[in-house]
């Protein structure tokens, strides 16, 4: 928040809403396009936070702090590119995510320009969660135990062969999960 104090962030239906933590008092919000439940956990980098969620899947940017309605001085930017479930990754300027109907996205920070946009394979029955690492995402479904790595890269989504586990090199991290023998 401003001046250094920290702000307990919530997108809600409709808004986003910046909380005192130790009061639980309401401090600022703004109005969205959120409607419905808003199941993504905010994300916050390049100094905006960004909130995701409803049906459909739309997205924001706000810059946090300020007092009551911030709507018309601190959104930065909105989208229709969105996601219902999964929460976004913030990694150097980017937005990554893959939403729960199968489109893997990368959007701008800054701007909430989309830089790509491409359907990926979803397991058999659907997609209902997502575990973000940096450079790297994991699909899968809880209920048939399987999943696919993906690397999400600044040009567009790189299918990484599927293997258990959890590798790191470098900048990169890429996550793993095999079918499960239940």
């Amino acid at each position: 928040g401003e001046d250094g104090r920290t702000d307990l962030v919530l997108g809600v239906p409709r808004e986003i809403w910046g909380l005192n933590p130790k009061t639980g008092k309401l401090r600022w919000f703004a109005e969205t396009e959120l409607s419905g439940n808003v199941s993504p956990s905010p994300v916050f980098g390049d100094g905006l936070i960004y909130v995701f969620g409803g049906r459909p899947a739309v997205g924001a940017a706000v810059r946090p702090g300020g007092e009551g309605d911030v709507t018309s001085t601190h959104v930065a930017w909105t989208t229709r590119d969105g996601t219902y479930v999964p929460t976004p990754l913030y990694h150097e300027g980017r937005l990554y995510f893959v939403s729960d109907t199968g489109l893997a996205t990368c959007l701008d920070s800054k701007t909430g320009r989309r830089i790509y946009r491409e359907r990926v394979d979803l397991p058999e029955g659907g997609f209902e969660d997502a575990v973000l690492g940096v450079a790297g995402v994991l699909l899968g479904d809880r209920e048939a135990g399987c999943g696919q790595t993906l690397r999400l890269a600044g040009h567009g989504v790189e299918r990484v062969p599927h293997a258990a586990g959890l590798e790191v090199g470098g900048d990169d991290v890429a996550l793993h999960r095999q079918p499960s023998s239940s």
